[in-house]
């Protein structure tokens, strides 16, 4: 398994997700008493805190470890020791360590890093930043290795630095940053952040049978395990029961006491489309997602137990193609083999985690090589001859040296890059040639061939906008030949101005993904219109289906829901509140939970919870922008501004707190320092349209007429599909008496959005008076809302 923590800090930089740990202790006799859990340690230089008895088991069955099941089934055992899932994480040791401590000093800008062996693996940090650490722990073994630091408060963190585990000759045997830039002290993505500390973000998929234990009130952990690394029971399920159905001899099949038995099926030479544990089994690990319980079920369904990422702009290219580290799960159920019903073992072996077959030889399991591996299918004569993985599973690195396929198994598409601009795998080899020859190359090959329908340009539409745009999305989201994930994403991104039909249409899907999607989508909706399409999934089968729903249905009121229904809302609400404090230790979590305590009327509750997301990471955004929020509805600016100006001493590049501000501003009719405020916010986010729209309009309103349109001139370049940065020049340069540039702005507002009455009147109106008629009152612009859309 690859790791997962620095990249953790990636993702922190654009705000957090709610994610989800280390040694052998004892090995109990199997079967005879229940295995404590493991402990975190104690650092270097603290007082180790006396032992504490175990949590309560979350099943009938207890974790025996890896060693346990070694005893009967020795060959996997064996292939398993071997893997990348059994180093995933290792106590620090001269066998498991395999950076060179004792070399060279390793320069990071204004910080040298000096790494030594003495009384264990320690590493000191001189310069801007000082200090001394000693290694508790190593993380994974190839292409790279990080080290964990042990903190008073149980943290863990991954030490930035980490060891090029490669061979000399393809650069490795080296220490390097895997942040590529300078990360100062107090930045959330710094590595000894809350926000990426390995427990919150990393421990789960690195050890087996993890239990958090975090305390709020301490802000501090108490983290147990059952065993380090990723061991049989981390996918088979707790093992005494099992240990005790093979000491007592049975006989029979039956589930032979595992949770999850995860057997091979027979099937026939053609792959036959089913549910696949499996692939759900992996995915725990193998997804971008969220933990919504606390103690999954080995085995279950992927969305009972976890809410998986889709295919986010930020995450995945329109086409599907990995953007950014995904883990492979959401690239594989976009496949037509997923689709077919291939599973991950059919070409991993689960155990050792290796191929089935090298290089060709793999796919040739399922694919002819006489009508695949030759040059009547890949076009290429001249040896050497790219393999199929060249082709249909490209290679993106992640974190400088980490090199992975995607797992979409695409067929290159030019073409595509040059219209939506995805990446295509011909580049890789004729970047001289450039995509417009490929494209054309392609398309003679293909003879006139007719094409497989392609969500890509459908989806790539979302960065557009106007109804040709909407159009292109609602074909995807009806469309049942697209993959699942690609039609949730696309009602997802018609949230903001959901249509009923769309959303009600999902909530009956067999599709788990789509029913998600429609949960999350629903809040746009008005109350009636959320209480008919979103009732039926507050029992939905799915936990993260039932408690979106829940989410979405939390401000209806109750009057406007039977006793039934209000029933099953308060349990499925429950199931979200349990679900946000598996995260307990992300400030997210509170925020959400303020939200959702905002809108039931608990005001006090709810300024507590954004209270203790500040004080658990005071960088959190989020949580200063709705305090504000929840201030500006009790009538307490005073608080607010406070509280905003706080904020913006931490972190005054934030956007969000400088729009915040602006806003309070506006409401006590300062207006220039409002002004002022809006224009930073405009400013440090450029790729917010609305900043920039609403800026421009409290100008307008200050009669800075010109300042207004300059912004809206430079931000319709960026921007030129956005409606209401449009209607906004339409309307600020009417009243200026600019008609031509009024009606221009009109008019492509109409293309767009062709249909829209308002807008006709404003082109008829822009017409007349360019022409010197009489034209209809100006009106007058008006602040928009202060909560921008989503």
């Amino acid at each position: 398994m690859k790791q997962r923590l620095a990249e953790s800090a990636r993702r922190a930089r654009g705000g957090l997700a709610l994610v989800s740990v280390l040694i052998w202790v004892a090995a109990l006799a199997c079967g005879e008493a229940e295995r404590e859990p493991e402990a975190s340690p104690a650092p270097a230089g603290a007082e180790a805190a006396p032992p504490q008895p175990p949590a309560p088991a979350a099943t009938a069955a207890t974790f025996v470890g890896s060693a346990a099941c070694g005893e009967c089934h020795v060959e996997i055992a064996e292939r398993w020791r071997a893997s990348d899932h059994a180093r995933a994480m290792q106590k620090a040791t001269p066998e498991t360590v395999l950076g060179k401590f004792g070399s060279a000093p390793f320069r990071d800008g204004p910080v040298s890093w000096k790494f030594q062996q003495a009384d264990g693996f320690r590493v000191r940090s001189e310069g801007e930043e000082k200090g001394e650490y000693q290694v508790a722990y190593a993380i994974g073994v190839d292409p790279l290795q990080q080290y964990l630091i042990a903190f008073p408060d149980g943290r863990l963190q991954a030490l930035h630095v980490a060891w090029d585990a490669r061979p000399t000759e393809a650069g490795g045997q080296r220490w390097f940053s895997l942040d590529g830039v300078r990360v100062p002290a107090g930045d959330p993505a710094h590595w000894k952040s809350p926000a990426v500390s390995w427990n919150a973000a990393c421990a789960d998929c690195h050890t087996t049978g993890f239990r958090k234990g975090f305390d709020v009130a301490a802000n501090r952990y108490d983290s147990k395990w059952a065993e380090t690394g990723v061991g049989c029971e981390a996918c088979h399920g707790a093992g005494a029961r099992h240990v005790e159905w093979a000491r007592a001899g049975a006989k029979g099949s039956g589930d032979r006491g595992l949770e999850a038995p995860l057997r091979r099926e027979a099937r026939s030479a053609s792959a036959q489309p089913r549910p696949s544990r499996e692939v759900d089994t992996c995915a725990a690990c193998h997804a971008q997602r969220a933990r919504i319980t606390e103690q999954p079920r080995a085995g279950g369904e992927l969305l009972d137990d976890y809410e998986p990422a889709l295919l986010d702009r930020t995450l995945y290219h329109d086409d599907g193609q990995i953007a950014e580290v995904t883990y492979e799960w959401g690239s594989f159920v976009q496949s037509r083999k997923y689709a077919a019903g291939v599973r991950c073992s059919d070409c991993h072996e689960p155990h050792s985690g290796n191929l089935r077959a090298e290089g060709n030889a793999l796919c040739a399991s399922c694919h002819e090589p006489a009508k695949f591996d030759a040059p009547a299918h890949h076009h290429h004569s001249a040896a050497p001859t790219p393999s199929c993985v060249d082709c249909h599973m490209s290679e993106h690195t992640f974190m400088s040296i980490d090199a992975r396929r995607d797992h979409g198994f695409h067929v290159p598409r030019p073409d595509l890059t040059l219209s939506v601009g995805t990446p295509n795998a011909c580049a890789a080899c004729h970047a001289k040639q450039g995509d417009a020859w490929a494209a054309r190359a392609i398309e003679q090959l293909r003879s006139g061939l007719a094409r497989r329908t392609d969500f890509a340009v459908r989806l790539h539409a979302r960065k557009g906008g106007g109804s040709a745009a909407g159009r292109e999305i609602s074909s995807l989201i009806g469309d049942e030949k697209a993959p699942a994930i690609a039609r949730a994403t696309a009602l997802l991104e018609l949230a903001a101005e959901p249509r009923r039909d769309q959303v009600e249409r999902a909530a009956r899907s067999p599709e788990p993904l789509l029913r998600l999607a429609a949960a999350r989508s629903a809040a746009g909706l008005s109350p009636r219109e959320r209480v008919l399409g979103m009732v039926r999934l507050l029992d939905d089968p799915l936990r993260a289906v039932r408690i979106e729903a829940a989410n979405s249905l939390a401000n209806v009121p109750d009057d406007g829901l039977s006793e039934k229904q209000r029933a099953s809302r308060s349990r499925a609400l429950d199931e979200y509140r349990a679900a946000l404090m598996v995260a307990a230790d992300s400030p997210a979590a509170h925020a959400n939970l303020a939200v959702l305590l905002h809108q039931q009327g608990d005001l006090a509750t709810a300024e507590a919870a954004y209270q203790t997301a500040l004080r658990l990471d005071d960088t959190f955004v989020p949580a200063y922008t709705g305090l504000a929020d929840l201030y500006a509805a009790q009538e307490r600016d005073g608080d607010g501004a406070a509280l905003l100006h706080r904020g913006i001493e931490r972190l005054p590049d934030a956007a969000d707190l400088h729009y915040s501000l602006g806003m309070l501003l506006m409401r006590q009719n300062q207006t220039q320092s409002a002004i002022d405020e809006l224009a930073k916010a405009a400013r440090l986010a450029p790729e917010s349209a609305y900043l920039t729209y609403v800026y421009a309009v409290a100008l307008s309103e200050d009669r800075q007429t010109a300042t207004a349109l300059a912004a809206l001139r430079a931000a319709v370049k960026l921007h030129p599909m956005d409606q209401n940065l449009l209607g906004a020049t339409a309307l600020i340069a009417r009243n200026a008496g600019r008609f031509d540039e009024a009606l221009a702005a009109a008019k492509r507002l109409e293309e767009l959005f062709p249909g829209r009455p308002e807008t006709r009147a404003m082109v008829e109106d822009l017409e007349s008076l360019r022409a010197g008629g009489p034209g209809l009152p100006p009106p007058a612009p008006e602040m928009p809302p202060e909560t921008p859309p989503e």
